[in-house]
């Protein structure tokens, strides 16, 4: 008879074998047993009748459940992963991770254990027992099943087989029910803990407190978004707090973001790393890039940063729609009076023609660059998102941002929109669900009419030449390439067939009128890639030609020019401080030497309020009189009610202000923003006054997504967070804060 040493076996102390008896088993992996005629005598023998148990316990215990349980630990990895995709956040950063349900179940056992108590409903804690306990439950499986087949006669090769299969069927029958029941004891684990949270934000601080725990949280988060708190100051704070009232507020910043949860989601969108072609989400993304054939690995473009993200815009507008201060405000249009976009000619022609339902929405947007950095040229490039039929105030409050690029350069527009359209598309066609105040269900399609960008950024989207290329503008087919001078007869306007054509012959080497190739916006079917855009006033006149004709007037490189006012400057600085601006204009008058430092409302303040009387007696009259055109003009364009009659003046005023520019600064200094300002009242016309497709509102946006990072690393990772914490807000105070006082209420709108 031939002998094996056989493995350890891992019993119990109910089925424990000596190392003697352990050591003469014969090996059960050998195929065809061959056994002496004095060992087939002896089979009836108690040794073999124990042999033949041990070895059945084997093949019952150690080998099918074995294989059982491998499969069920594989399926629960591949959950675990599922999650950490789901959950959106890539874990690459050193920050705490909201959604690591593994770290949360370690430290809530930990707490647990330190307390010295145990949670009893608690899914997790049992789901591990059951885990630690199901080698008992097998074992006692198979010594049922071994007490069967010792009364039935061991011994029969074939029975046991048969029984070996029947028992692998019940005990996946039985797996089969246990996960079910796991999964119902997890959902009710999740139901209970749902209602203890609530529970718990509704009590008190302390007995008698003017504020409950979720009102607390809230205060604390909204103190953190409003000063960007690092997560150092953060967890001073908690401490701080903690060693005046222990217990009163999460000791740790990882507990303290735990308890305040995470509000939406986002995924990380790859780039080819060579030639920067899209990739799309991990899942979707190829092995390969389908340009130039670079080997795509996520860990690579994570660590190089090559990758976008994205942000469900549908859930953003659910959110924003279904707030119970939000209300749609569909004006009705006054013939002959514009006075928000919704009385604009191409807002009404869609409506008109059925492109929009009734209960259908639109959204406005922009993209640009924001430096992030003094030292180096990394730069934040959000894609930011207004609701038209919202109040201008309520726009402005409610932004959404679906996409987020960060780089040491601008985006491909090519890859970095073609995420951000296909969501367009789907909302477009699809469309949202969503319920107003009154619990009335609506299903609306989302249309994107109108970007504002500058002119930096708006051929990038259009896929053009920029402003300075020849036929650099975006509406009119003047030659460019230099000065913009005035010419006669005028360029025709550029038209959306036209366009679809240039696009369609042109590539990147030889464009057709300054026009590419195609861009990823002429898939839309509400969009349309000449009228869709607008010069907005912003960049185009504020920064643009008032910052121009002002250093006209005051760079010494101009002394010898006859509207040179570089020797007055005294007595223009002692006019702009003679003036006590009004509430409204936040800023105070500076010098003009600081002019270099003026943010963007200093110079609509003073183009719109300062330059003309500050300047009358000292600016010759013929300049004094052309500037008096262009300020006519922008007051008229920037009215809350603008009479169409109104437009048509301004619109002249402007035409004689660019052809006389010309004539009075030299043509080498008609620039392409002079210029724009002829296509400044066509767009009053088509989407309302100019204040109402400004860019203000995204600057300052921009301004306050500065805020939302710490550090230099991660630093996309980082916006969109806070950006979620910050949203999340508002959606909170709607239940948290309805029944908080007065003081409380108002610190913390003063807060957000």
């Amino acid at each position: 008879m031939i002998k094996k040493a056989a493995r350890p076996l891992p019993f119990t102390s109910d089925h424990h074998i000596s190392s003697d008896e352990g050591t003469n088993i014969a090996s059960p992996y050998l195929p065809d047993h061959h056994t002496s005629s004095d060992d087939a005598t002896n089979i009836g023998s108690p040794e073999m009748l124990h042999l033949l148990l041990v070895y059945i316990c084997f093949r019952l215990i150690f080998s099918n459940p074995t294989e059982e349980k491998s499969e069920l630990l594989s399926k629960k990895d591949c959950k675990q992963e599922n999650r950490q995709e789901d959950d959106g956040n890539i874990n690459v950063e050193g920050e705490e991770n909201d959604g690591n349900r593994q770290e949360d179940r370690k430290e809530d056992n930990g707490r647990r254990n330190e307390e010295g108590g145990e949670d009893e409903g608690s899914g997790n804690e049992e789901g591990e027992k059951d885990d630690e306990n199901g080698q008992d439950r097998e074992e006692e499986d198979g010594s049922g099943n071994e007490e069967g087949e010792e009364d039935d006669g061991r011994g029969n090769n074939e029975g046991e087989e048969e029984d070996g299969g029947e028992q692998e069927e019940l005990e996946e029958d039985s797996g089969s029910e246990q996960e079910k029941r796991a999964e119902t004891e997890r959902s009710q684990g999740n139901s209970d803990s749902k209602q203890k949270k609530k529970q718990h934000d509704d009590d008190p601080v302390y007995p008698g407190a003017p504020l409950t725990n979720g009102q607390s949280l809230l205060l604390l988060m909204s103190y953190v978004l409003r000063h960007n708190l690092t997560g150092v100051a953060l967890q001073d704070l908690l401490t701080m707090f903690n060693e005046h009232f222990p217990g009163l507020v999460p000791a740790i910043s990882y507990l303290f973001h735990k308890a305040y949860g995470q509000f939406g989601q986002y995924v990380p969108h790859f780039y080819c790393m060579n030639c920067e072609s899209y990739m799309g989400a991990t899942e979707t993304a190829p092995q390969n890039c389908s340009s130039c054939k670079t080997e795509f690995k996520v860990e690579n473009n994570l660590r190089a940063g090559s990758y976008f993200l994205v942000l469900s815009l549908s859930a953003q507008i659910v959110d924003i729609l279904e707030k119970t201060e939000i209300h749609l405000n569909k004006r009705e249009s006054i013939p002959g009076i514009v006075f928000d976009i919704q009385c604009g000619a191409e807002y009404k022609k869609i409506k008109q023609n059925g492109q929009m339902g009734a209960d259908d929405i639109s959204i406005l947007w922009n993209c640009d660059g924001i430096p992030v950095f003094k030292s180096n040229n990394v730069q934040i490039w959000p894609i930011q998102c207004q609701i038209i039929e919202l109040s201008p105030k309520d726009r402005q409050r409610n932004i959404c941002i679906p996409c987020l690029w960060v780089g040491n350069s601008k985006p491909n527009m090519m890859t970095f929109l073609t995420a951000f359209v296909s969501q367009l598309k789907e909302l477009e066609q699809v469309g949202i669900k969503w319920r107003d105040s009154e619990n009335v269900e609506h299903l609306s399609k989302v249309h994107s009419l109108l970007c504002s960008s500058d002119s930096v950024a708006r051929p990038l989207l259009r896929n053009t030449k920029q402003f300075n290329g020849k036929y650099g503008c975006d509406f009119c087919l003047h030659c460019g390439g230099g000065p913009y001078i005035w010419e006669t007869p005028e360029p025709p306007l550029r038209t959306e067939r036209d366009h679809f054509q240039h696009a369609m012959l042109a590539t990147p080497a030889n464009p057709v009128m300054g026009v590419k190739g195609p861009s990823p916006l002429m898939e839309l079917q509400s969009f349309n890639m000449i009228t869709g855009f607008v010069p907005e006033y912003q960049h185009s006149v504020c920064l643009g030609v008032t910052k121009q004709i002002t250093s006209l007037w005051l760079d010494s490189k101009h002394h010898n020019e006859d509207w040179y006012l570089g020797s007055k400057v005294n007595d223009i600085d002692q006019g702009l401080m003679a003036i006590n601006p009004p509430l409204e204009v936040t800023r105070a008058p500076r010098s003009v030497k600081d002019r270099k430092f003026w943010k963007t409302s200093e110079w609509r303040s003073f183009l719109l309020f300062y330059a003309l009387p500050v300047l009358s007696g000292i600016l010759k009259k013929k300049y004094w009189s052309h500037l008096f055109l262009l300020v006519f003009s922008m007051h008229t364009l920037l009215q809350d009610a603008i009479k169409a009659s109104h437009v048509d003046l301004a619109e002249q005023a402007l035409r004689k202000f660019v052809h006389n520019f010309e004539k009075l600064y030299g043509a080498t200094n008609v620039s392409f923003n002079v210029h724009l300002l002829m296509h400044l009242a066509a767009s009053v016309r088509n989407w309302g006054p100019l204040w109402a497709t400004s860019t203000f509102p995204f600057e300052s946006f921009s301004g306050t997504l500065l805020k939302f990072f710490n550090g230099t690393t991660y630093v996309s990772d980082q916006v969109v967070k806070r950006f979620l914490r910050w949203r999340a807000l508002s959606t909170k105070a709607g239940t948290t804060m309805a029944n908080a006082n007065d003081n409380i209420r108002k610190f913390f709108d003063k807060l957000k």
